[in-house]
């Protein structure tokens, strides 16, 4: 539940208090953009793509476009700051671009930021919040572009999956979906058929299609 959202062109930033979670509710939400997600107080258990994370306070999720996040369980008191960005937003940064082709990302999307990291970032949060709503809206538009850019190269900066020991290894199953999603995000404007994505995976038709409603809830068509 969003108690309190702000919206520009091509970006949003949403104050986000959770509620208890109703069974039998499909939770599932995928964004044709970056996410960036910062946990204010408490704690949150979600399934991004097919693994489970608890984001804790002071974690950032870092949600790349087309991925699937499910809410699954949250705290009473849990409350998280949520910024999303449009490609067309991001298309003014080519080095933001990249980033969301990013597989280690994809794979391990939380990011712990140590004490004296988490309260620069909270700052540069805050600054972006309160220049997101100022009423010169050119001014207002070159400035968010920077403040922005500096956020998130801040927190990449202090983003370091180098034990991936601590890290549960990406299923077969897992794999497959992302090459998938991969392919439709680049490949689904000139090409609808089922077979053309199973061919590229070296899968049949309906062994890919059972995975993905397996993993995802959606077939290959559904997803095209």
């Amino acid at each position: 539940e969003a108690n309190h959202t702000q919206q520009a062109k091509g970006m949003i930033i949403m104050n986000q208090v959770y509620q208890p979670l109703e069974e039998g509710v499909d939770y599932r939400q995928q964004f044709d953009g970056l996410i960036l997600s910062f946990m204010t107080q408490g704690h949150m258990d979600v399934r991004i793509q097919t693994e489970s994370y608890r984001i804790n306070k002071g974690d950032i999720a870092v949600i790349l476009p087309q991925v699937i996040i499910e809410p699954l369980a949250a705290s009473t008191d849990a409350t998280m700051t949520t910024v999303g960005l449009s490609l067309d937003f991001l298309s003014n940064f080519p080095v933001l671009l990249q980033l969301i082709h990013n597989t280690t990302l994809r794979n391990h999307p939380l990011i712990q930021l140590n004490e004296e990291d988490t309260a620069v970032f909270k700052e540069l949060l805050h600054l972006l919040q309160n220049v997101y709503v100022r009423n010169n809206a050119l001014k207002t538009t070159e400035t968010l572009h920077y403040l922005t850019l500096s956020l998130i190269s801040f927190v990449l900066e202090a983003y370091a999956p180098t034990d991936q020991t601590n890290h549960t290894p990406i299923s077969r199953s897992s794999a497959i979906v992302h090459e998938f999603y991969q392919l439709v995000l680049h490949q689904a404007t000139q090409h609808r058929s089922a077979k053309f994505y199973a061919e590229q995976l070296h899968l049949t038709p309906q062994y890919l299609t059972t995975l993905l409603k397996a993993e995802t809830g959606k077939s290959i068509l559904e997803w095209v």
